[in-house]
């Protein structure tokens, strides 16, 4: 599964910490700083593939943008990519 350049989920960040102009990925396991334009830390974010890749399910392996606050504090997650049916993600985000 092909991972997402942060540019290109920047803007999803973007729609929880509104100020968020870069990120800063140290390895694809860990937290990665999420910052604004004068380098402030606002927050941080990870992608759950490739740690969770073998994590089957319905029909294979999804890969979520998870954002936390300053604080590690959970406050979004957003689908980037599922083998499953559009119709059987929407069905588990509509039970969020």
């Amino acid at each position: 599964m092909a991972q997402a350049k942060w540019s290109d989920v920047l803007i999803v960040i973007q729609q929880v910490l509104p100020e968020a102009a870069s990120i800063s990925e140290r390895s694809p396991t860990e937290l990665a700083n999420v910052v604004d334009v004068d380098g402030k830390e606002l927050g941080f974010v990870v992608r759950t593939s490739p740690v969770t890749d073998h994590i089957l399910g319905f029909s294979g392996p999804t890969n979520m943008l998870l954002v936390f606050d300053q604080q590690k504090t959970l406050v979004a997650a957003h689908v980037l990519s599922s083998r499953d049916t559009r119709d059987h993600v929407d069905k588990v985000l509509q039970d969020l």
